[in-house]
């Protein structure tokens, strides 16, 4: 057993190693020979830690080392022309909006310098929005030269990743399977899929077991040489091919996990899947491919199955 759970872990961390470096490599081929832009906090006077960057021709900024988000996160962009010249709107998904929340909350119009790749572009102010913000101070050709910038990488994606329970509806202390599948991608070599359950306590429901089923006959890398492993202490399954890639157009399994419901469990809780870098997807060339994370599995617990409920899409 000792020897199994160290050939996952293994297993994991080197599907994790390639797969970070593969994104790294193709960031640039795969946003048309340019390096991402990212959005980080700023300052016009000296922050330790912050690096010191020059603006224009006479001025400096400081600017965080940590991004904040980048334009992989986004959901649209968009240039709205204003008085003063234009700002940049912007949405996130739930997730990334929570987290921006929390980095600029109670900093309205906090400075924001937006680099591509170590190179600082433009700086603006950031108001955050419930569901994303918007970036102005800048000019119509600034605001319109970002939008265009980012155009490609906001792009609705074709990949899908979703989530299918086994059972809906749980009483407290029960457990069931949550499947996992991704779909819309052509040349798949490389997955990882974080998983998060949240709900209406903290304490409601827990992801208990991570596994893979390479046994399932809509395995997506069925018959070919691999590695996969699944990460129990953060939720993860993920899988690489040894060569090549596969076709995953139609809805191919990538894994499975088990959530468990506590004894005082009640309420309608729910199984996500982690857009903070934690989960990736990787097409034969190693290029990132962007995917959407399908609607949350929804879960309902309660000990009396006539006030079990789920809502359903």
């Amino acid at each position: 057993m000792n020897r199994t759970v160290a050939v996952l872990a293994g297993a994991m961390a080197t599907v994790s190693m390639m797969g970070a470096a593969a994104a790294g490599e193709s960031d640039a081929a795969r946003l048309g020979e340019r390096n991402a832009i990212t959005f980080h906090l700023a300052s016009a006077t000296p922050v330790q830690g912050y690096e010191a960057m020059r603006h224009g021709r006479d001025q400096t900024i400081y600017v965080s080392p940590k991004a904040v988000i980048s334009e992989r996160d986004l959901g649209s962009v968009e240039a709205i022309e204003t008085r003063r010249g234009a700002d940049v709107v912007f949405t996130l998904d739930d997730e990334n909006a929570g987290r921006l929340a929390q980095e600029f909350g109670g900093h309205e119009g906090r400075r924001v310098a937006i680099l591509s790749g170590a190179r600082l572009i433009d700086v603006g102010m950031l108001a955050v929005r419930a569901d994303g913000g918007a970036i102005s101070g800048l000019s119509s050709a600034q605001a319109g030269r970002l939008v265009t910038m980012m155009a490609e990488a906001v792009s609705a994606p074709a990949a899908t990743i979703s989530l299918v329970p086994v059972e809906q509806m749980l009483q407290p202390g029960g457990s069931t399977t949550v499947d996992v599948f991704v779909q819309g991608v052509g040349d798949l070599r490389v997955y990882q899929v974080a998983l998060t359950a949240t709900g209406d306590t903290s304490s409601g429901l827990t992801i208990d077991h991570t596994w893979i089923d390479t046994e399932s006959p809509d395995y997506v890398f069925a018959q070919r040489q691999r590695l996969e492993a699944a990460d129990q202490s953060l939720a993860r399954i993920g899988g690489v091919l040894i060569h090549g890639g596969v076709d995953a157009t139609e809805a191919r399994y990538l894994g499975s996990c088990t959530v468990r419901a506590s004894a005082d469990a009640s309420g309608t809780f729910s199984v996500g899947i982690r857009t903070d870098g934690q989960s990736m997807l990787l097409d034969s060339a190693n290029r990132m491919v962007r995917f959407a994370p399908g609607p949350a599995a929804t879960i309902a617990v309660s000990a009396s199955p006539r006030e079990l409920t789920v809502e359903r899409d």
